[in-house]
């Protein structure tokens, strides 16, 4: 009787320390998950970090009277209401995206860069623009792109509105994927994502020019 009650109690605590062990298991796999993602994210940042000191750098050379834009749009995305504008983004919005609205002409000079096309408009299909439509070119960026297939001699051309640096971090989502197809970038990711690659992309073209 008391050898069966020994061997019962000495179970019972084997039982207690297994589930203990696999306990702490369990704690052990969720805190090196935390570390993975820890060691990602800090990767990242000091990447970016890098590039904005670049792009700050290059900046104070080329145009130092545009670094406060610059300046204004990098702490906005660490500014509260910006964060909480566009962390509730939808990326399953079934409704096609609508067609931007023209931004306000920014104060520099336009400059005109050359994207890769991502619809090629056959000028045999389009009725010719009457004389007295006249595009502004403050308003938009004009790029011409020709036709993939090199044996065919139809083309297009379309134009794309490069925003300014202040204008990015208020568009909204279907502005944002309309300007990075655009621009041929890839339109993965949330609204955030989305506003940090077209805002980075619109620094490097000033710095460029």
């Amino acid at each position: 009787m008391l050898l069966t009650q020994a061997i019962s109690a000495q179970q019972a605590l084997y039982a207690n320390i297994e589930a203990e062990i696999q306990a702490l298991q369990a704690r052990q796999r969720e805190i090196q998950s935390y570390l993975q993602t820890l060691g990602g994210i800090e990767s990242k940042m000091e990447s970016a970090a890098l590039l904005v000191q670049e792009a700050i750098a290059e900046i104070k050379q080329h145009c130092p009277d545009e670094l406060p834009a610059y300046q204004t749009l990098i702490n906005g995305f660490f500014d509260s209401t910006v964060a909480g504008q566009i962390a509730p983004s939808d990326d399953t919005d079934p409704t096609p995206p609508a067609p931007p609205t023209p931004p306000t002409p920014p104060e520099s000079e336009p400059e005109t860069v050359t994207v890769d096309a991502v619809a090629v408009v056959d000028t045999d299909s389009v009725s010719p623009v009457a004389p007295s439509k006249t595009v502004d070119p403050t308003s938009a960026i004009a790029a011409t792109v020709d036709d993939a297939d090199p044996t065919s001699n139809k083309g297009g051309a379309i134009a794309v509105a490069l925003p300014t640096v202040s204008m990015v971090p208020s568009m909204k989502k279907a502005e944002l994927i309309q300007h990075l197809q655009a621009l041929g970038m890839s339109t993965d990711g949330t609204v955030k994502d989305l506003k940090v690659r077209l805002g980075t992309y619109v620094m490097q073209r000033k710095t460029a020019a």
